[in-house]
């Protein structure tokens, strides 16, 4: 089965994966979400004598007639294991996404990602609209370190993914939730070693408050501590992914 990201609800998981129910519920309550769908985990069948999955005529051609509705020329294939981002258990960072998919490239592209599991639970695979900004990055509702829930902690970077993949050093900003102050360094409200008064050049104190408010909508929808991936265009923010925070 194929579904709308839109239209999944909590008794999808067990198909759809815990990631794509939280997108779901993150559209329907306005968070800025790239519209999508998702490929129920049994859609994909393995080749047999090989390790990789392939998917069948009928369900590309459901895929092909999905894609109109994301008024898109790329897409961001992503995975939605059923094991993965549960309160247990986390696996980000274990699967890889694919980025900037054009529509000739989409079935390789969902083939790859269902073939990063192998799993008894199995795995969905999620398909949006890709979106490109200024900026991107990761925020935290908690602390992922202590669990301290005081602040809302932002990483931004210019480049796509730069934070999430380490490949860039990060501009990091702390945000008290009930005051709005703004910490601006890697030191953050631990030591208070930033200075509050700077405008950065990346995220400027409006941005830094909107992604807050919007990390934090966030955390009120699920009740628990959020780690979510974002990214920046113009004036405004998209949220990619959301997950639970687990304290280390």
């Amino acid at each position: 089965m194929i579904k709308n990201l839109h239209d999944l609800r909590d008794a999808d998981i067990i198909y759809a994966g815990r990631k794509s129910v939280a997108l779901g519920k993150m559209i329907c309550a306005g968070i800025p979400v790239p519209s999508g769908f998702v490929i129920y985990k049994d859609v994909l069948g393995p080749v047999p004598g090989e390790n990789r999955f392939r998917i069948p005529d009928n369900i590309k051609i459901k895929i092909l007639s999905f894609l109109p509705a994301l008024k898109s020329r790329q897409f961001a294939i992503r995975s939605s294991a059923i094991s993965e981002d549960g309160l247990d258990e986390s696996l980000a960072g274990r699967y890889e996404s694919f980025i900037g998919v054009t529509e000739e490239d989409i079935f390789e592209a969902i083939e790859k990602c269902r073939g990063q599991d192998n799993s008894d639970s199995g795995m969905a695979v999620i398909v949006q609209a890709a979106v490109f900004g200024d900026a991107s990055g990761v925020s935290f509702s908690a602390d992922p370190e202590s669990g301290d829930r005081n602040w809302v902690y932002i990483e931004a970077a210019k480049n796509p993914n730069a934070v999430t993949s380490g490949i860039e050093n990060p501009h990091f900003y702390s945000v008290h939730k009930k005051t709005g102050e703004i910490i601006y360094g890697p030191a953050g409200p631990k030591e208070l070693g930033g200075n509050s008064n700077i405008e950065s050049e990346l995220l400027n104190q409006k941005d830094i408050g909107r992604l807050s408010d919007l990390v934090l909508k966030i955390e009120e929808i699920f009740g628990y501590p959020v780690d979510v991936e974002w990214v920046k265009k113009g004036d405004s923010f998209g949220i990619k992914v959301d997950q639970p925070t687990k304290p280390g």
